[in-house]
């Protein structure tokens, strides 16, 4: 918004964000408190952030994860795993979301479920959707292809695909082999 970063509280500034990272850890707590990663828990706001990242409803908030504690605590899949991680950064409704590989344990169909549920989560939120699923990507509204670190393309999808460059290439599947 126009001011300088050196400006911005650094407590302040981190708190804008919210981060579901590739590598993410489920704890041996409850699901709620692995959602809100405190003790301290609205469970309101973590039913509401478990729907919105497409969570099974089937599993309780007071649930134990891991089996690290407790014999019967649950063991999540990987894209229910990686749904949790989601609704950690969904829970304290922050103005920035950075998202990297969310969807990466989906199955497709899940996939799509996940990315409608998740642009209308992002609505009003500037979000960094980090993924090599093209598929994901596809409905963002600035796409930047990467190339060794370095941005080599960017635009919508509908502008890379009529650019014909490394994105049309990758979308297509005309790429060659190295």
């Amino acid at each position: 918004d126009g001011v300088p970063i050196r400006e911005y509280d650094l407590p302040h500034y981190r708190a804008m964000f919210a981060t579901a990272m590739q590598d993410f850890h489920i704890f041996a707590a409850s699901l709620a408190e692995n959602v809100a990663m405190d003790v301290e828990v609205d469970e309101t706001r973590a039913m509401a952030a478990l729907r919105r990242a497409n969570f099974p409803d089937s599993v309780p908030l007071a649930a134990q994860m891991t089996r690290e504690f407790a014999s019967q605590g649950i063991v999540l899949s990987g894209g229910q795993a990686q749904r949790l991680a989601t609704a950690r950064a969904l829970y304290h409704e922050r103005r920035f979301l950075v998202l990297d590989e969310p969807s990466a344990a989906l199955d497709p169909l899940a996939e799509a479920r996940f990315n409608r549920t998740l642009a209308e989560n992002a609505a009003g939120k500037s979000t960094l959707f980090i993924s090599h699923r093209l598929s994901t990507v596809k409905n963002a509204d600035v796409i930047m292809v990467l190339d060794h670190g370095r941005i080599i393309e960017r635009g919508s999808h509908e502008k890379l695909i009529a650019d014909k460059g490394q994105y049309y290439q990758l979308y297509t599947g005309a790429f060659e082999l190295e």
